[in-house]
């Protein structure tokens, strides 16, 4: 088999390192370790990851990552952290709120849309203001001015209706999102790919 060895590759015989060290053992994640990938681990494949992980397309190099398994309990890529639990979010009906169900988010012109719904995000500036799903969306901010210094982040980061970042989305004590008036309690948002 070919090894990749720094810049010179080499041919070697065909053997798992990790499995001739233990027996039965995986070596995954271009670490120096054996065994499945943990959460942030990377370049993994199906099945790779550890209980309660996926492995999840992030551009060039696949990551395991949580996947609902929050309050919500569904599968999306769009999540919000919540007591350090990575938690799903969908459009259910014209609310977006944690959910149990499976939902695909896209992201085109900083406005979230629930394809899955055929919904998009509008969060208005409030104090609190209730957001919604529907035919219009709202353009919303990151951390960095666009939503991409934001949610693209793998651990996430704030999201905002207005460039100014006065006014962030969090989690109502019911699980939908909401706006408010503050930056000392806002959530980090995540987009996986």
């Amino acid at each position: 088999t070919c090894a990749e060895e720094g810049a010179v590759d080499h041919c070697v015989a065909e053997v798992d390192r990790c499995s001739a060290a233990s027996p039965g053992a995986m070596d995954f994640c271009a670490t120096n370790r054996c065994g499945p990938c943990e959460e942030g681990e990377g370049d993994c494949d199906p099945g790779q990851c550890g209980a309660g992980l996926d492995c999840v397309e992030e551009g060039g190099v696949d990551h395991c990552r949580t996947l609902g398994g929050g309050s919500g309990g569904g599968t999306s890529n769009l999540q919000v952290l919540l007591d350090g639990v990575w938690n799903a979010v969908c459009c259910d009906g014209g609310t977006p709120e944690l959910s149990d169900r499976d939902c695909w988010w896209t992201e085109y012109d900083r406005t979230l849309t629930d394809t899955s719904a055929g919904l998009k995000l509008f969060c208005p500036e409030g104090n609190p203001t209730a957001c919604w799903c529907g035919s219009n969306g709202e353009r919303m901010h990151g951390s960095g001015g666009d939503l991409d210094s934001s949610i693209r982040l793998p651990d996430g980061g704030p999201v905002y209706p207005n460039g100014g970042q006065e006014t962030c989305v969090y989690v109502t004590s019911s699980g939908g999102l909401a706006t408010e008036w503050t930056q000392s309690s806002c959530p980090d948002f995540r987009l996986l790919r």
